[in-house]
């Protein structure tokens, strides 16, 4: 079993194979300014009061985002978004109208407070949504392999007819966006769930050992225009990829990579290929540039995901996130027999607003009502999703 202990305020949970192991750490949070002045720290001291070590499984701090979705209330609604970097991964806090505050979340600590994981929290919390910075993720990721969550690890009856109000038959215990249906199966063999983009990993405390997990909170001078800068006075790496993180063979691509104060690039290398994914990205490091950044030449090969690893001489590591696509050529192929075979809504359709013989949105995910795809998309709650030639429409075969 496992064991869900929390600080207050919900702030830090603890999952451990042995509770009677866990009964014996101490859990001591505590409000810093940073050294520099410029920040907030939120720390959690967690010492093994025991006489037996104790190897944690699961260790994380919430992330809430405000209560509310647009339109109703938008003024006092703040999104978080994340970078799931490991040592040098951070979660940007954005007020999306008015004047844009902008709130960044750091590793106070890059050895004992990576951001590990993003976990989506399940439990009751009341109003709003909720993730986790998560540092120490092996219990989680052994659930998530299994397309399974902490406290939903099977559908019950009663869970199915209760929460979220999933189809008779859901095959999995996540919720689709509109609540009505469950996701499909994530994790595969060596790949998918199964495989985090960060390495899970536990913390381990010897009897009388404190581990001390610490953030860095700082507001972004002048909104998230400014993070890149914010986060450079933090301490933290700043990457920015071109064209993106998506490439394929026939789309070579270029990290520029700004290390840390005082630090310099040493490596760049990308993960070998594991599971159903393929892909793989040859990693050139070039001469630093004036601004201070480190231009790595990526040349993709392969399919699916992959991760390129960044080592800097401070002994740090900064973590990216790739996807690689086949080549244009297959791409073009099966977009375009998409279009013409699967989403061409044809002539003869009696459509009220004259969208017959067009390209329509098409909503692959299956209806509970007929067992098959949910189709074209001719109406929907969001006025553009349904249209034409339009960002949400035209753009989303």
């Amino acid at each position: 079993a496992m064991l869900k202990a929390s600080a207050p305020a919900d702030a830090l949970s603890l999952n451990s194979a042995n509770s009677a192991a866990a009964a014996g750490l101490r859990v001591v949070r505590s409000y810093e300014r940073s050294a520099d002045g410029a920040a907030l720290v939120l720390r959690f001291n967690l010492t093994n009061g025991g006489r037996s070590p104790v190897e944690v499984g699961a260790v994380g701090l919430a992330m809430p985002e405000s209560p509310g979705h647009p339109p109703a209330g938008i003024e006092s609604v703040v999104w978080n978004d994340a970078h799931v970097g490991g040592a040098h991964g951070w979660v940007e806090f954005v007020r999306v109208v008015g004047d844009e505050a902008t709130l960044l979340v750091t590793p106070a600590d890059r050895i004992s407070s990576p951001l590990e994981a993003w976990r989506p929290m399940m439990e009751d919390l009341g109003g709003g949504d909720a993730y986790e910075w998560v540092v120490a993720s092996a219990a989680w990721a052994a659930e998530w392999a299994n397309n399974t969550q902490w406290p939903h690890l099977a559908m019950s009856d009663s869970l199915k007819q209760q929460y979220p109000p999933f189809a008779t038959d859901p095959e999995t215990p996540w919720p689709t966006t509109d609540g009505k249906r469950a996701m499909p199966r994530l994790a595969a063999s060596g790949g998918g769930a199964a495989r985090p983009w960060v390495d899970p990993t536990t913390l381990l405390l010897r009897p009388g050992e404190t581990s001390s997990i610490a953030l860095r909170l700082q507001l972004a001078e002048a909104g998230p225009r400014t993070r890149d800068a914010a986060l450079a006075k933090m301490g933290s790496a700043v990457l920015r990829a071109v064209p993106g993180y998506v490439l394929s063979p026939h789309l070579p691509g270029t990290l520029f990579v700004r290390p840390p104060a005082g630090a310099s690039v040493s490596t760049a290398r990308a993960d070998p290929p594991s599971g159903a994914d393929t892909a793989t990205l040859d990693a050139t490091l070039r001469a630093p540039l004036p601004s201070g950044f480190v231009p790595v030449r990526l040349t993709a090969a392969g399919y699916g995901e992959v991760r390129l690893r960044v080592a800097f001489s401070d002994g740090s590591e900064a973590l990216a996130h790739y996807y690689v696509l086949p080549p244009f050529e297959r791409q073009v192929a099966a977009l375009g027999a998409h279009l013409a075979d699967v989403a061409w809504l044809p002539r003869e359709y009696p459509d009220p607003f004259g969208r017959s013989a067009s390209v329509m949105p098409w909503d692959r995910s299956i209806c509970p009502y007929s067992g098959e795809p949910c189709g074209h998309v001719l109406n929907d709650a969001r006025a553009y999703d349904a249209g034409l030639s339009d960002d949400a429409g035209g753009g989303n075969p």
